[in-house]
This record gives structure tokens, sequence and C-alpha cells, in this order.
């Protein structure tokens, strides 16, 4: 599921809680059936909301990485468990310049339906990288991709 999908069905389970929320009724099974549906939407959300973060978070990140070969962008790893992998030296033309489908490609293979997100690199040079020893990013790329994310999120409906 991209992010796109999951906007759309964010606000989906918000129109269908505001619905719920309408409701009114004496009748105690359907009352119960709202309130139960209403808790697993507010779940579906909350999980819905972790997955577009960890995946905003991925892609500014991968997108903020200096790039000479690519290998350090590649270097990040997006999956539900944490990863040592590390890209063998080389080129990696898919995550330089638009890296929009190596993003999405690594998005798609995760899925939003995981129940924890790791974004990770292992690459013996990024923490030289992220200390600003790039002139593509003298401020490092972590901390601004973070910070990004995090006002994106706050904008967030």
């Amino acid at each position: 599921m991209d992010i796109a999908a999951i906007e759309s069905r964010r606000q989906d389970i918000k129109r269908r809680m505001a619905a719920l929320d309408r409701l009114s009724t004496s009748d105690a099974r359907a009352l119960d059936k709202a309130m139960t549906e209403m808790c697993a939407l507010y779940a579906e959300y909350a999980r819905s909301t972790v997955a577009l973060v960890a995946f905003e978070a991925y892609r500014t990140l991968v997108e903020r990485t200096p790039e000479d070969t690519g290998r350090a962008r590649a270097s990040w790893n997006l999956g539900a468990e944490p990863s040592d992998a590390v890209p063998p030296a080389g080129d990696y033309p898919e995550f330089r310049g638009d890296v929009s489908a190596a993003v999405e490609q690594a998005i798609a293979k995760v899925g939003a339906d995981a129940e924890s997100f790791s974004i990770t690199s292992d690459l013996d040079y990024m923490p030289f990288l992220e200390a600003g020893w790039s002139e593509q990013a003298p401020a490092g790329a972590l901390v601004i991709a973070l910070a990004l994310v995090g006002y994106k999120m706050a904008l967030l409906p």
C-alpha cells in the first residue's frame, strides 16, 4: 500500500468514525456494535498513521542522504525488523536523482500492516555523512529528515 492509499484509507476511517459518532440509539446491541466498530477503526487509524510516519521518514531520509554512487541512499533499510545488510561497493543508479521508484518498492515490500517499522543503515561512513562531511548535506540528513517529517505530520488532519 503506497502513501496515497494509506492517506485515502485514513480519510475513509475518519468519515466512518464521524458517522458512528453521530449515531443515536437506545438499543444496547446496536450501541455495542457501534462501539466495537469504533474501537477497531481507532486501532486501524493509529496503525495507518504509524505506517505513514515511517514511510515518510524513510522517503525523506533517502532523498536527503547525499548521493555519489547511490550506495549511501541504498544502505537505508526499511523493514519490520532492523537489518544490518549493507549494500556492497558499487554503483546504484536507482538511488541517484529521483529515488521515487526505489522508495515505493521498499514501501510496498514492507506494507502498511506491519506491527512495527525500522529504518536502519549500517554503512560504515554514514556517521561521517551525518556529521556533515559531504558538501551535499553539510548539516547531515537524519536530523533534518526527521524534523521535516515531524513538521509534515503536525499538519495532518
